[in-house]
């Protein structure tokens, strides 16, 4: 079915690409950081995985010997904090989710007193 849209009449519009831009992205990070945060996290562990790589296989080239170089340490040690850190979020975020045996889902949030809305 064809849609016809008329020109905008008055005004420019108010939406500003870099201010409304990153508002739209950090809530999409929100929103996979309450539900699914490894998501996040394993693309970044990968990323220094692979710049850990990178970084003692330029070591070694400049060394002419087997070496493992302070920036590949410290990119390797970073890509585990950052697995430790995906895993811990996603504990958190599962211990929020009850999935029931259809597709109910309940989400526990926490009130202004601190207390958890625990269903009975």
């Amino acid at each position: 079915m064809p849609v016809h849209v008329q020109p905008r009449q008055n005004g420019q519009s108010k939406i500003n690409f870099y201010k409304d831009g990153w508002r739209f992205f950090s809530v999409i990070l929100r929103m996979i950081m309450l539900y699914d945060p490894l998501r996040i996290f394993l693309p970044l562990a990968g990323i220094l995985f692979l710049l850990g790589l990178l970084a003692w296989a330029a070591g070694i080239l400049a060394a002419h010997r087997l070496i493992f170089t302070n920036s590949a340490v410290l990119l390797f040690v970073f890509t585990l904090m950052d697995i430790l850190l995906g895993l811990l979020a996603s504990q958190v975020a599962s211990s929020r989710i009850h999935y029931f045996g259809d597709e109910t889902v309940e989400i526990f949030e926490s009130t202004e007193d601190g207390q958890n809305n625990v269903p009975d």
